[in-house]
Parts: C-alpha cells; structure tokens; sequence
C-alpha cells in the first residue's frame, strides 16, 4: 500500500535524473566541441592541404562536429569580429535543439536550445570563410 503511493514520485525522480543527466551530457559536448572547433579555427586547420574559403569552413565543421558525440540538430556559426590576421578574433558558436527523451518533462524542457560561443585569436592568418548556421553532416 505505500508502496504505490510513494512508486510515482520515486519513478518522476529517476526519469528526472535521467532526463536532465541526458541534457547535461548535451551541454557539456556542445561545450567541448565549441572549444574544439575554436581551437581548429585558431590554426587555421585543413584536412586537405591548400583548401580554402567554403572548402576549408566545410572541413572545420565536419572536423568539430566529428568531436562530438551526444548533439544533435547542431548548427554552428564562425564569425569575423576582429578580422582575420594573426592575432585577430573569430568567434566560434555551436547551438542545438535538445528533444527530451522521456516526455514526462516536455512542458519544461520542449524547444530548449543548448549553446556555445567561444571567443579566440588566430594564430595562423585565416584563409576559411564565416559562416552562419551550418548544419553538422
């Protein structure tokens, strides 16, 4: 008899736990992959020697979004504020949408963005494009 009184809240606390330790993991990737894809921006990083322009943006993101295992639905956006010479800033973002799991939470968590932005200097002159809301492959 207590038992089924008290079986709901402990099933709304495990699934609560497991929802929001889910959107945790999320963010903490989206995090790392936005430091990552700053630091290959940094460099100047190409998967093909003597890429440039699109080619090259499009290997960065394919590169950082390789690094990240639990996003999905990510996009990222890689501007100029600075300009793009040794020593200027880019500015780095990754947003994804996060679709709860279980649905016990959807009224609270439904349509939540999870975000990114690391700020960075170049280190090598950049010879790859900006680029707003590129989808991951």
């Amino acid at each position: 008899m207590e038992f089924a009184l008290v079986a709901p809240l402990l099933l709304t606390l495990l699934l609560g736990i497991m929802e929001f330790g889910l959107m945790f993991g999320q963010k903490l990737d989206i995090t790392n992959g936005a430091r990552e894809g700053a630091r290959l921006v940094s460099v100047n990083h190409q998967t093909t020697a003597g890429s440039n322009g699109a080619a090259q943006t499009t290997e960065i993101v394919t590169e950082t979004c390789a690094r990240m295992a639990l996003a999905v639905n990510t996009t990222i956006t890689i501007t100029f504020p600075g300009g793009t010479e040794i020593g200027d800033t880019v500015e780095f973002e990754i947003t994804a949408a996060y679709s709860p799991v279980t649905g016990l939470f959807d009224p609270m968590l439904y349509g939540s963005t999870l975000a990114s932005a690391v700020v960075i200097r170049l280190e090598q002159p950049a010879t790859f494009s900006a680029v707003t809301g590129e989808s991951c492959p």
